[in-house]
């Protein structure tokens, strides 16, 4: 039964009724090897469908339990490739288990259990495609787990070694589709480690792949996982190449993201993430016009945002950006004031509608604005130079 495909209340329901059985059977038939791995099979998947659940409570403890088989089977018989493979497996589950609870040091030893029993299979047989596949996870998960400690050596390390294993995997030619998803997201991750220390040069070639795998991979089987892992393909893509003054390429890859984006939206309304993610995307775009000072293109996209995310304060503030370059005071000051009206405990909204009263002449409501900005953040550097400037400029006769 695939948890995924199905309702996960109904599948738990399912899985607790066949591991009554599971527990009987292996209870009459103690030392019974066969019926304990068909034990630790269903405890394997309660784990999985609690996982769906979000009962990660559940799911260690049933993790826990199917480990414990697992590891007693494996040590009864350490010469069983299978055992040993499928005991690598749940390693790798319960190292993501860990992750997910933010325990990073104890996802990596986990994960350094499978990947030791994977070595040793690839060891054995290196043209059997689930060692290696085994493998290349504990590799990438390992870094995921060092870069979420912001130990950004350490995971380049195990990201480029996931990246080798996979790229061998899709020579192999079995289940290339996957596979090919795996070394893009490896790509990505790895992508990121430059992206984040500034090394933007060095982190392009890397989303450029990742962009180049998931576009094939969209074409040939356009679900939803390669439609996610294509839009974050071109938003990092996009970015990189806006940090690298690359401006015709970086809008051409955000206009790409832009539209995988606003599909996902289009579909999934309700997720948060994927209109946060449409958001982030319009945001950007405007961002790039903005500097570009093709400043109705940006407007524009600002309108989107805010049709989209209406309550959103700091939307309106950054019109109201677009506004002040343009030397528009009155619908600057418009949108700092609809910013202040849903967020008027944010000196920065009071800060900008005094520096825009300023550039207008308008001293005296500089003033106000700025007394306001001060007082919820006096020690602001910028705030104190708007008050420094509207005071000179009510000192002139």
């Amino acid at each position: 039964m695939a948890v995924s495909a199905g309702k996960p209340l109904d599948a738990k329901t399912a899985f607790l009724r066949d591991l009554e059985l599971s527990e009987e059977i292996a209870k009459s038939a103690a030392g019974n090897a066969d019926a304990q791995a068909e034990l630790s099979y269903t405890y394997n998947w309660l784990q999985r469908v609690n996982m769906d659940l979000g009962d990660t409570k559940a799911a260690l403890d049933y993790g826990d339990r199917c480990v414990a088989i697992q590891e007693s089977l494996t040590a009864a018989d350490p010469h069983d490739a299978n055992r040993r493979a499928e005991l690598a497996k749940s390693y790798s589950l319960m190292g993501d288990l860990r992750m997910s609870t933010r325990e990073f040091e104890a996802a990596r030893e986990i994960y350094a259990k499978c990947h030791a029993i994977a070595s040793a299979l690839v060891a054995l047989d290196s043209t059997n495609f689930n060692f290696k596949d085994s493998l290349a996870y504990a590799e990438r998960r390992t870094g995921n787990a060092w870069h979420e400690q912001n130990a950004l050596d350490e995971a380049r390390v195990h990201f480029d070694n996931a990246i080798i294993a996979y790229e061998q995997l899709v020579a192999m030619n079995v289940d290339t589709n996957a596979t090919q998803r795996n070394l893009a997201t490896t790509l990505r991750w790895r992508g990121r480690l430059g992206f984040e220390a500034s090394l933007f040069e060095a982190a392009l070639p890397f989303f450029e792949r990742d962009v180049q795998i998931m576009q094939t991979v969209y074409e040939e089987t356009p679900d939803m996982d390669a439609q996610d892992n294509l839009n974050y393909a071109y938003s990092w893509l996009g970015s990189t190449r806006i940090k690298l003054k690359q401006t015709d390429e970086g809008i051409q890859s955000i206009n790409q993201w832009i539209d995988i984006a606003r599909q996902r939206f289009d579909s999934r309304p309700n997720e948060e993430s994927v209109k946060s993610d449409y958001l982030n995307a319009i945001g950007s775009m405007a961002n790039v016009l903005r500097e570009k000072q093709q400043y109705n293109e940006a407007i524009a996209r600002r309108n989107e945002f805010i049709r989209i995310s209406s309550t959103d304060a700091s939307a309106y503030d950054m019109r109201g950006h677009i506004y002040f370059d343009m030397h528009d005071w009155k619908n600057a000051i418009a949108d700092y004031s609809k910013a202040i009206e849903l967020d008027p405990t944010d000196a920065t909204f009071w800060r900008n509608r005094s520096n825009t009263h300023l550039q207008a002449q308008e001293l005296k409501e500089a003033q106000r604005d700025i007394d306001e900005a001060l007082r919820r953040s006096p020690d602001n550097a910028e705030s104190k130079e708007i008050s420094q400037k509207i005071a000179a400029a009510r000192a002139k006769p």
